[in-house]
């Protein structure tokens, strides 16, 4: 019912504000690794991932991961508040403004892209 869309809205809503860009969390690990490993560690471990993956996809791929996630975490708190304005109001809300400011404080938007969501 409405009070499970609003509790979980304000769930995801948690979660994704206190994720960590991808960015930031590569740099952490980088550091982790500077601060933690030998330099014979930290060659072998340069000259592994090169060999491994010389064209860098695997980076690439990672961030695909973490943006697709963030966006999917995102397009559920749209179709739940979404779903709560149908609830509330008996029709499907015609634009992200219906629910803005009443059940989200803004549009989601899209980490890839930094343009809103589309309604579900």
């Amino acid at each position: 019912g409405t009070n499970d869309c609003r509790h979980g809205i304000e769930v995801l809503r948690a979660v994704d504000s206190k994720r960590e860009p991808f960015e930031a969390t590569v740099e952490m690990e980088r550091d982790w690794v500077r601060r933690t490993a030998t330099i014979r560690e930290f060659i072998g471990a340069v000259v592994m991932t090169r060999s491994l993956d010389p064209s860098g996809r695997s980076a690439s791929s990672a961030r695909g991961k973490v943006l697709n996630s963030q966006r999917q975490t995102r397009e559920l708190i749209l179709a739940l508040a979404a779903r709560l304005h149908e609830l509330e109001l008996g029709k499907r809300p015609s634009s992200i403004a219906d629910l803005v400011p009443r059940y989200l404080p803004s549009a989601p938007l899209d980490p890839g892209t930094s343009k809103p969501l589309a309604l579900p």
